[in-house]
């Protein structure tokens, strides 16, 4: 009894008039799911672009003309005053003295005649070759003195300086060096002109590029 109760109830919110509709066509922006909140009851809407549709489980049929909207269950039609506005469509119902405003509960189809939105671009399995491999650092490479002396600034985390290698690390415009002594050193480092130039404890060194960019390995450890 109670559930004919709310079928009944149902019923009446849609409004029911005699109407025969053989053939539905509907506003596409309609299609979808719909939920409308009647004081504490929710009531769930679903229409399909093909005229059929269920309310709160009831199967009904639906169309659209001009700015009429048509329910028909179980052969009997109500018709409706409606408008639609984004994520919502509200139709009135005179008789009733009442407005009932749905909210959109799927995304929004797109309008006939539009193509349909393409999908946000999904990122590649695997990062381009240059996502994968980071500018080299300028100061990385081989540099020599003007007496001759090399220094070797590594790409993995080490450097040799003459036939000594050690750890270092580089920073915005500092080379730390680890094993350096009996603690870690630093010094300015940057590149003028294609020449490197060290400073520490105020002294400048100028240095020349040697040859292509020095590959140490980073698993060498620092020579005590």
């Amino acid at each position: 009894m109670k559930r004919q109760k709310e079928s009944w109830l149902i019923v009446c919110l849609i409004g029911i008039f005699a109407f025969s509709v053989t053939a539905f066509a509907g506003d596409a922006r309609l299609v979808g799911k719909w939920i409308a909140s009647l004081g504490a009851m929710d009531i769930a809407l679903q229409l399909a672009a093909d005229g059929t549709g269920v309310m709160a489980g009831e199967p009904l049929r639906w169309q659209t003309k001009g700015q009429r909207l048509t329910f028909e269950v179980d052969g009997d039609a109500k018709t409706y005053d409606y408008s639609v506005s984004e994520g919502s469509f509200t139709f009135v119902d005179e008789e009733q003295d009442r407005t009932l405003v749905f909210r959109r509960d799927t995304p929004t189809p797109p309008e006939k005649g539009d193509p349909a939105k393409p999908d946000a671009k999904k990122p590649d399995a695997d990062p381009p070759i240059a996502a994968k491999h980071a500018p080299v650092d300028p100061r990385v490479g081989r540099w020599r003195a003007d007496d001759g002396s090399e220094f070797d600034i590594g790409a993995k985390g080490t450097c040799r300086i003459g036939t000594r290698t050690v750890g270092c690390k580089l920073s915005a415009d500092t080379l730390h060096l680890e094993g350096v002594g009996s603690k870690a050193a630093a010094c300015a480092c940057k590149v003028v002109a294609n020449q490197l130039h060290l400073t520490l404890n105020g002294k400048l060194t100028v240095w020349q590029r040697g040859d292509t960019p020095s590959a140490l390995p980073a698993e060498r450890t620092a020579t005590k």
